[in-house]
């Protein structure tokens, strides 16, 4: 599927890149205050499809469909991505894009929504009412998530088929050097789903930081710095 993405570069002359997926409905701009200034490698941030100024696109999405696209804005840095930071569905997108980019090192993922929710009846009969008041032409305006309310027809189908598609497949076959941050009161993605992304990776690390989904925001110098030493650290261990 051909789409344009919106997106900032920042070039360095570096033949290595770090590449910034922002999470659901948000922009590259969240993703911003995480630029290393200060490291030598060049900084690539996307808008992906329906988010900041990329455009929606005509009929919903799948994951597969999210890969593709992001592949074929790419399509000239992709042997440079060399580290991938991802928050939330960014992170989600960064696990199924890995295995694409031959020179990756590093993915840096902040409460990545990897590991699919566990489902009760009170979410299943929930689906079954809003099916039921769609069918009947009611109104439906104020059933579902904050993200589910606010998106367009086409966005809400894109989400129903993205949360119900997890990526422990994907995990399990990753060698890639891997650190979660995870926010301890994150409702959104809990804590807990950390622990079973570290049991399915080869090489995976949890660090824990206070606040909610967004808790990054919140504690950005302290976020900031965990990334310059994950990558330092994989630097120095390459040339070592």
């Amino acid at each position: 599927m051909k789409m344009y993405l919106n997106s900032y570069f920042i070039d360095k002359k570096s033949n290595k890149t770090i590449l910034y997926l922002h999470g659901w409905n948000t922009s590259y701009q969240t993703m911003l205050t995480l630029s290393q200034k200060n490291l030598d490698l060049n900084e690539l941030f996307i808008d992906l499809p329906g988010c900041g100024k990329s455009k929606e696109p005509i009929s919903s999405l799948t994951i597969s469909d999210y890969v593709e696209i992001i592949l074929d804005n790419l399509e000239d840095k992709i042997d440079n991505i060399t580290y991938i930071v991802g928050h939330s569905f960014g992170g989600k997108l960064a696990i199924k894009l890995a295995n694409h980019f031959k020179n990756l090192k590093g993915l840096f993922l902040i409460s990545p929504s990897i590991v699919k929710a566990k489902r009760t009846p009170v979410y299943y009969f929930k689906i079954l009412k809003y099916k039921l008041f769609k069918k009947l032409h009611l109104d439906t305006s104020n059933m579902g998530s904050n993200d589910f309310k606010q998106a367009s027809d086409v966005m809400k189908k894109t989400l129903v088929n993205v949360v119900n598609e997890d990526g422990i497949k994907e995990i399990k076959a990753i060698e890639t050097k891997t650190l979660l941050v995870w926010a301890k009161d994150d409702k959104q993605t809990p804590l807990k789903m950390a622990k079973t992304i570290k049991r399915n990776m080869k090489d995976c690390k949890i660090i824990e930081i206070y606040g909610d989904h967004f808790g990054y925001l919140s504690k950005i110098n302290q976020v900031n710095l965990l990334l310059k030493d994950f990558i330092l650290e994989v630097e120095n261990n390459a040339d070592s």
